[in-house]
């Protein structure tokens, strides 16, 4: 079974039925309920989401792709740590208080 539904964004604009199987329509109702907030403003989120999808932020490793350098030498002290057995609770100890 499909519903119909006007969609009406204003008086200015025009009116068309779109279906949209019941489920779904109570889906968006729920949550425009939930969040105190209309189905069309549900709708148009949804699709501003689609259109514009967020980016994933940055790896570590991509924020230091300008300084290939710098991250060779980073790794190199990683590396040189490591062979030592040492580990960084060792090396990043607090200094001793009251000496």
């Amino acid at each position: 079974m499909v519903e119909f539904v006007v969609l009406r964004r204003s008086e200015h604009m025009a009116t068309r039925p779109v279906e949209i199987d019941p489920e779904l329509l109570e889906r968006v109702r729920r949550l425009a309920e939930k969040s105190h907030r209309s189905v069309d403003d549900i709708l148009q989120e949804a699709l501003d989401r689609l259109e514009h999808p967020t980016e994933p932020p940055p790896s570590l490793v991509g924020l230091f792709a300008d300084e290939p350098e710098l991250v060779d030498q980073i790794l190199d002290d990683v590396y040189r740590t490591r062979e030592q057995g040492l580990r960084a609770s060792e090396i990043c100890r607090p200094p001793a208080q009251g000496v």
